[in-house]
């Protein structure tokens, strides 16, 4: 991958902004998604759009310049950039997630001036994860902050940092000298910041989830926040936020697979010998595995619907209400089963794209594969066997999963 996008120069939307324009936008970006696949060519381009488009102040308030959308409509905006190509809407993961723990503290200060960039146009990648922690989902880190004059000195390395080269600026954890932990907010391309092209899965290839290295970067006292008030997931219900967010991107791949499969059909003129019909557009074994397509896509989008609506239920209550606990179990299972399931539907829809195209889908130019690749690697992040273990402990006994268990 190339260096990051510049500064963003474009201004925020007008307060009141409809989502007018993102159909026309997201049907660029998905006309040349397997053509990028094919020229291993990242989407920085497609994402400059969205940028400048707005899509960074999806979920800011109308009043604070942004557009202001419900949970529900965000992540149909989600599902369909997911459509359209999954790597952008993972690679925006980390900036809806920092955007959502600002949404969840009260109104003022720093908080207002980190929404305030976020109006501007810039957007926002995370450093969180590192290989040196004993278990994934455990917070900790090696990342430090050295106070160094009137500033401080960050120094570290962070593993899975998708979509950090993507962004404008960059969430870190790190420790400082007390040993408590912290936020630093720094500008992805100041001195010290290195970006390596190091991620190699399968799928999801150009998510931009390489390694980000700090080496000695400066670090202003304005550009810190403490942990808890960016992360608490009592508040923001980020873990929840985050695990349904990559089920929705799955949801949108297989209406992908749906839309793909109608193109793949009509475009065959042969049937086999031994077929029914004359083409495969009235081949009932082909007619009947688009209609399978089509109801794992309907079922994926539903479920996932589903599950958005307990956890904006539980977004409504502020911290502390009453039966805020409640609401909060039932949001994180529902994105559990949800991602249980749609993770199932995916793999399985995606391998019947070519029960429907036989050879003819097999052909490396509409990188069909793609799509199996894709959903099987974002089904990879924490998989669905241990949600499944944990759903049947809570349902069995009412145990709840221990934090920090991107639940």
């Amino acid at each position: 991958m190339s260096p990051g996008p510049a500064a963003p120069t474009a201004a925020a939307p007008a307060a009141g902004a409809s989502l007018a324009g993102l159909e026309n936008l997201l049907a660029e970006i998905a006309t040349g998604a397997a053509e990028r696949e094919t020229h291993d060519r990242p989407p920085f381009a497609e994402m400059d759009l969205l940028r400048r488009w707005g899509v960074g102040t999806l979920r800011v308030p109308v009043a604070a310049g942004g557009r202001g959308l419900g949970l529900a409509a965000f992540f149909d905006v989600v599902r369909r950039l997911g459509t359209a190509d999954p790597n952008l809407a993972q690679a925006l993961r980390n900036h809806f997630g920092f955007v959502e723990s600002l949404l969840r503290q009260p109104p003022g200060g720093a908080r207002d001036g980190w929404l305030d960039r976020v109006v501007a146009g810039e957007l926002f990648g995370s450093a969180a994860s590192e290989l040196s922690t004993p278990r994934a989902g455990v917070i900790g880190t090696s990342t430090k902050l050295v106070r160094a004059g009137d500033g401080y000195m960050l120094t570290g390395s962070k593993y899975y940092s998708t979509g950090n080269m993507y962004a404008d600026r960059i969430v870190v954890i790190a420790a400082a000298e007390d040993d408590t932990l912290v936020n630093a907010i720094v500008p992805a391309s100041r001195k010290g910041v290195v970006h390596l092209d190091d991620w190699d899965g399968m799928g999801q290839r150009f998510t931009g989830s390489g390694t980000t290295e700090f080496h000695d970067v400066r670090v202003h006292e304005t550009e810190l926040l403490p942990f808890g008030d960016a992360t608490d997931p009592g508040r923001a219900l980020s873990p929840t936020f985050s695990q349904l967010y990559l089920t929705t991107i799955v949801a949108g791949i297989v209406e992908n697979i749906r839309l793909d499969v109608l193109e793949l059909v009509a475009q065959r003129s042969r049937n086999f010998r031994h077929g029914l019909a004359e083409e495969p557009r009235h081949e009932p074994t082909v007619q009947e595995t688009v209609g399978e397509i089509a109801a794992n896509s309907f079922a994926a989008t539903s479920i996932v619907a589903a599950a958005v609506e307990l956890a904006a239920a539980h977004a409504a209550l502020g911290h502390g209400e009453g039966h805020a606990d409640d609401a909060r179990t039932r949001a994180m299972f529902a994105a559990a089963k949800a991602k249980a399931i749609v993770d199932r539907i995916g793999t399985d829809t995606a391998s019947l794209l070519f029960d429907a195209g036989s050879a003819t889908s097999v052909r490396r130019g509409p990188q069909l594969d793609r799509h199996w690749r894709n959903i099987r690697t974002l089904a990879s992040h924490n998989p669905r066997s241990y949600k499944l273990r944990l759903i049947g402990d809570h349902e069995l006994n009412r145990t709840l999963p221990p934090p920090g268990a991107f639940f």
